[in-house]
């Protein structure tokens, strides 16, 4: 299985030390989405090289009581996700998406979305999903977050891709 992640980034990339900017090349499975997540170092300009098209969702910090935004993408497009934007990416094609991230920071930093929720006590993570403590320790015991996931839907894609789990 090839790797999902390729880093361009000091120290794996030694040129990416001096200019303060990296990259970052990955690669999105048939029915998958990388997961929601932001950068909080890093403005993020997405290529999509191969593949798609694929769809970026994102949260706008700076709209008037934040929106949500999403974009489709095709071979060869370019987007741009500010830095600190919530955002994922779903390939719902039956072939493999390869994406570049360049970022404007050497060290853009990534912080999972839920994987951040998921560190609240208890008492403060149910509050902040509005569930009882039960409801909340459920939640927690059956959420087991991934950078790369499959897409949920009714398995149409999955079944369009002959795609079995």
């Amino acid at each position: 299985m090839r790797k999902q992640v390729t880093p361009a980034t000091f120290p794996f990339f030694s040129l990416a030390q001096s200019p303060g900017i990296s990259q970052l090349m990955f690669i999105i499975k048939p029915c998958a989405q990388l997961a929601p997540h932001h950068h909080p170092r890093a403005d993020e300009l997405l290529t999509l090289v191969q593949g798609g098209p694929v769809h970026v969702g994102m949260v706008d910090e700076a709209a008037a009581g934040q929106q949500s935004i999403m974009l489709q993408m095709n071979e060869l497009d370019l987007t741009m996700i500010p830095i600190g934007d919530v955002h994922f990416i779903e390939n719902r094609q039956c072939q493999d998406a390869i994406i570049v991230g360049s970022f404007s920071n050497a060290d853009p930093g990534v912080e999972l979305t839920l994987s951040s929720l998921l560190t609240l006590p208890d008492p403060q993570l149910a509050t902040a999903l509005g569930l009882s403590q039960n409801a909340t320790a459920q939640f927690r015991a059956s959420t087991k977050p991934t950078r790369f996931q499959p897409v949920q839907d009714d398995g149409s894609c999955m079944r369009a891709c002959n795609i079995t789990q």
